[in-house]
């Protein structure tokens, strides 16, 4: 609902009384202006807890909980991957830490060289030739841009991004959110890393010491994760 089409439509429908209708299909993480005091009548969303979230910032849109719209797969394959969703250069992210998310990536393909490394790519945005020349070198990479998100899940022990709509998404599939937030930005939002329903991260070195935690259910903690998850 962010996009300024969108808006342009809802106004123009609010100019001749025409009801608008806005579908949660993503989450914005990372709230920004466009979503704040949007203009449609009614917003249906994935549930109850999420219309508080979203009504912090929208006072005045009539919110309508329906809950995840989404496939949940039954694959019963080992759920053991690590998940890898990139964005594009937009707000916070730049090239640079895309390059740094891609040499984590590169580092947990060879570190754990016996679990499958999923890249998915934003459908806006490739990385570069020198990236993706480098991953696949990497035996136990796969580009999985055209798999169903919800096949991907199911394969997936571990999601990771910035401040992708897939890490709370995730939790609809009992994947581990992994926010590898090594920017400015204080945490994702809900703070998953504080409910205990995720792990987030704000340098490399971090991100490589709780990675292999979660990996070796050190002290217990992917148990604990996954049952704070259910």
């Amino acid at each position: 609902g962010c996009h300024y089409d969108s808006e342009l439509f809802s106004a123009v429908c609010k100019k001749y009384s025409v009801p608008t209708l806005c579908l949660h299909h993503g989450w914005p993480a990372l709230i920004h202006t466009r979503f704040i005091n949007m203009g449609y009548d009614y917003y249906i969303t994935w549930g109850r807890h999420f219309v508080n979230l979203w009504k912090i910032y929208n006072p005045c849109i009539k919110f309508i909980d329906a809950g995840y719209l989404g496939e949940i797969s039954t694959n019963t394959k080992s759920k053991s991957g690590i998940a890898f969703f990139f964005q594009g250069p937009l707000f916070i992210i730049d090239e640079k830490l895309i390059k740094l998310m891609a040499d984590f990536a590169i580092h947990c393909a060879t570190k754990y060289s016996n679990r499958i490394i999923y890249i998915r790519q934003h459908p806006e945005f490739r990385l570069s030739r020198t990236i993706i020349n480098t991953m696949v070198q990497l035996p136990n990479i796969q580009f999985v841009d055209n798999l169903k998100i919800s096949e991907l899940f199911s394969y997936s022990l571990i999601g990771v991004g910035v401040f992708s709509t897939t890490l709370i998404e995730g939790l609809a599939h009992d994947t581990i959110p992994f926010i590898f937030n090594i920017t400015s930005w204080p945490n994702y939002y809900p703070d998953l890393n504080k409910l205990q329903q995720g792990i987030e991260v704000k340098c490399i070195e971090e991100a490589q010491n709780k990675i292999d935690k979660l990996i070796n259910n050190e002290d217990g903690v992917t148990d604990s994760i996954q049952s704070n998850i259910k």
